[in-house]
């Protein structure tokens, strides 16, 4: 079973609970990106099940779902990732 996820503007978090919940999926053979992300959901804690509470509220009102594993991954950097890190992190490797 996957971790919980709690508020991390560690990119490293992010990517180890990505990775996590990837490898639970193979084991369960799930493939289905709607599952995946309701299952990923059950697993968020504190601000960040807000954050997808409101995410879920606002998709009711707009008709706009984050319905796929890749759009919720990529929601999911877009508002835990710090800004700038992969500028930063193209600039230390010059």
């Amino acid at each position: 079973m996957p971790k919980e996820f709690k508020v991390s503007r560690n990119v490293q978090d992010i990517k180890n609970y990505s990775w996590e919940l990837e490898q639970y999926f193979q084991v369960a053979s799930m493939t289905e990106d709607t599952k995946k992300v309701k299952i990923t959901s059950m697993y968020l804690t504190d601000f960040a099940r807000m954050w997808r509470r409101r995410m879920c509220t606002d998709e009711k009102h707009s008709g706009t779902k984050v319905e796929t594993w890749n759009e919720f991954q990529e929601e999911l950097k877009v508002h835990f990732y710090p800004m700038y890190v992969e500028d930063e992190a193209q600039y230390k490797l010059r």
